[in-house]
């Protein structure tokens, strides 16, 4: 066999890794995402008084 051949035990580890790496993926995108809600929660003000005597 030549050394770009996998043994089965081989390719199953590096499913597992590949797995892996895609679920710590998933948890940095979740990370991302509140990131970004909190930011955004920061910058949107609504203004507090609407109506005729609001200047």
């Amino acid at each position: 066999m030549g050394p770009t051949s996998d043994s089965p035990s081989s390719a199953a580890q590096r499913l597992v890794r590949q797995i892996e790496f895609i679920a710590e993926c998933d948890k940095l995108k979740e990370i991302f995402r509140q990131t970004l809600n909190t930011q955004s929660r920061r910058t949107q003000t609504p203004p507090r008084a609407s109506g005729p005597n609001s200047r």
